[in-house]
């Protein structure tokens, strides 16, 4: 059927024949869980070079999960802050968090009631996660 032959009268008709029946169509269990926690994809830039999917360091927790075909998530940072957008399964990875997180660069230093304190910078996270730590293991 051609796009400019649809009208008022035949509108149902189309609608049948683009999409076909959704009440039939079952949607998937989803793979996560709410609470789980994953990693995202990160899109490559025009000439970068690699095959397969870089993974962010930053890791997520599943917020909610929609039920559309296909499921999709909506996701929360470490500091419960809702990122927006929704995103696949495909674009996400399952993560255990080991509490180890790989330090970038130490911003400052200060000694409290006696100890050496750090403030630092995470690798792959935003300045909003800098904070002070105790001990530093750079890689």
């Amino acid at each position: 059927m051609e796009p400019s032959s649809v009208n008022i009268n035949n509108q149902a008709e189309v609608w049948q024949n683009l999409y076909g029946d959704l009440s039939k169509q079952k949607s998937e269990k989803p793979l996560f869980k709410v609470g789980d926690t994953v990693r995202i994809s990160k899109w490559k830039g025009r000439f970068e070079k690699g095959y397969e999917n870089n993974w962010s360091r930053e890791i997520f927790t599943v917020h909610q999960i929609v039920p559309r075909i296909p499921t999709v998530y909506k996701l929360r940072n470490l500091n419960n802050k809702v990122i927006e957008g929704t995103f696949y399964e495909k674009e996400m990875q399952a993560v255990v968090d080991s509490g180890f997180y790989p330090v970038e660069k130490v911003i400052r230093k200060r000694k409290r009631k006696g100890k050496m304190e750090y403030f630092v910078k995470f690798q792959g996270y935003p300045d909003e996660f800098n904070s002070w730590v105790s001990e530093v293991k750079m890689l």
